[in-house]
């Protein structure tokens, strides 16, 4: 009878731990969360300076069709509610091919 209640009795603190591990547990924030009910900021490029090819710490980068790429580290920031366009970025870092 003592086995079985110390084998309950382990079970039990065995839920416990995963029940509170569980709990504990950080949950994913989804950007919906994050972001509120609050305005959007949003930034805009030049379509010629084409494609976002990632960021670094020089900021966010483009590269258009001859090779060139474009560094943005603190686009200007506006809301898509606003009337007024936004203000051009400023190319922080600017990369060009060298002709050969």
């Amino acid at each position: 009878m003592k086995t079985v209640q110390n084998l309950l009795l382990l079970i039990a603190g065995a839920l416990l731990c995963l029940a509170v591990q569980g709990f504990l547990k950080p949950r994913p924030a989804h950007a919906a969360d994050q972001l509120g009910s609050g305005t959007v900021c949003t930034a805009q490029v030049p379509a010629e300076w084409g494609e976002f090819r990632g960021s670094s710490i020089f900021g966010i980068a483009f590269e258009d069709d001859n090779g060139t790429l474009r560094f943005v580290a603190h686009p200007p920031c506006g809301t898509d509610s606003s009337s007024n366009p936004l203000p051009a970025p400023t190319v922080d870092l600017l990369i060009e091919r060298k002709p050969q």
